[in-house]
Parts: structure tokens; C-alpha cells; sequence
């Protein structure tokens, strides 16, 4: 079975709230989506608050960011390490970079990208309804989630996460064969 690296901290200390953007390889049609609505973010944080600053990792993908705030990377080696040194986490909805978020203790904002076969919406919706973190869909207004930072920044929010165990065994569980019902009824609750 799959053992996350992380060793857990809380101990980041440092004078900018430090956002880490990752979208597995992101060589996926849907990461253009992500990176997309990522760029809006990482522009409206450049020109409102520069005391938030962003890490990208850029992996497969061919877009270009260019702000005063954001630290681009192609990879990391020691992705553990980057996230332990970063108060918020905005991702896509990948199995291993999920089980690394939910054993990390920092709070994460979860896009899941479309990919029918990995159940990315079903990890990221069952993520929030266990209290691990937000989840949003591509299609929903970068606004929103641009709000749900501020908020986060502005609580101080580092963590919901419970019993880690628990979780692990209700996010990562096999979904229905229905996905989509599955989603409504998991909104719904």
C-alpha cells in the first residue's frame, strides 16, 4: 500500500502567506481549465494583496505565468517538503497528490479535473463533506474561490482535518457506479 511522505508541521514561519498551486503532470486537457482560472487568482492577489505569494508547479504543461507573487517550478523532487512549507494548497484531485494533502495537516482548495476515469469529482466532493478541505468545480467562478482564500488567509485557518484514518478510508473508497448520483447525494447531505 501507499505510504505518504509527509512528516507533519505546523511550524511554517515566515512573514507571506504562501500558497502552493499543483496540477499533478498537468498534461491533461483539463489542467488548461485549472491554470486558467489559477492565472486569475494569482493576478487579483498581485494587484490586492502582496503579502500573499504563490509557488506553481508547472510540470507537463506549456503555459506561461508571468506576477510579481508567483515562484514557478517545472518539478519538485521533494514535493513533501514544498507542501510542509506553504499555509494553503490549491490542487487538482489526483489519487497520490490527495493522499499526500489529506496526511499533510494545511488546509486545501480541490479543483478536480476532468477525468472520468480517476473519480477526481467524487474525492474532492467526499473531501469536503469529511471536513478536509474545499472543493470546486472548473466551471464554478474563479471569484468564489478567490473569496474562499481571503477568508482562509483572514481565519487563519491551517487545517480541518479529523481523524486522518477516517478519512482516508471514506474519500478513497470505491464510488457507486453511479458517480453523478453518488456527488448529488454526497451535496445534498
Amino acid at each position: 500500500p501507499f505510504k505518504p511522505s509527509i512528516q507533519t508541521t505546523n511550524k511554517r514561519k515566515h512573514n507571506f502567506y504562501n500558497i502552493l498551486i499543483c496540477c499533478g503532470g498537468a498534461g491533461r486537457p483539463s489542467s488548461i481549465d485549472f491554470f486558467k482560472i489559477m492565472k486569475k487568482i494569482v493576478n487579483k492577489f498581485e494587484i490586492l494583496d502582496n503579502s500573499v505569494k504563490f509557488t506553481l508547479i508547472l510540470g507537463n504543461s506549456k503555459e506561461k505565468f508571468k506576477s510579481s507573487n508567483l515562484n514557478t517550478l517545472k518539478w519538485s523532487k521533494n514535493f513533501s517538503k514544498l507542501v510542509t512549507e506553504h499555509d494553503l494548497i490549491i490542487s487538482e484531485a489526483g489519487y497520490f497528490t490527495m493522499v499526500e494533502l489529506l496526511f499533510s495537516d494545511i488546509i486545501s482548495i480541490i479543483i478536480p479535473g476532468d477525468r472520468r476515469i480517476d473519480n477526481q469529482e467524487i474525492r474532492s466532493v467526499r473531501m469536503e463533506k469529511f471536513g478536509f478541505g474545499y472543493f470546486y468545480f472548473p466551471m464554478e467562478n474563479w471569484r468564489i474561490i478567490f473569496k474562499k482564500i481571503i477568508e482562509i488567509k483572514k481565519n487563519k485557518t491551517k487545517s480541518l482535518q479529523k481523524s486522518k484514518a477516517e478519512a482516508y478510508k471514506n474519500i478513497f473508497i470505491k464510488p457507486n457506479k453511479n458517480i453523478k448520483t453518488e456527488i448529488i447525494k454526497l451535496l445534498n447531505d
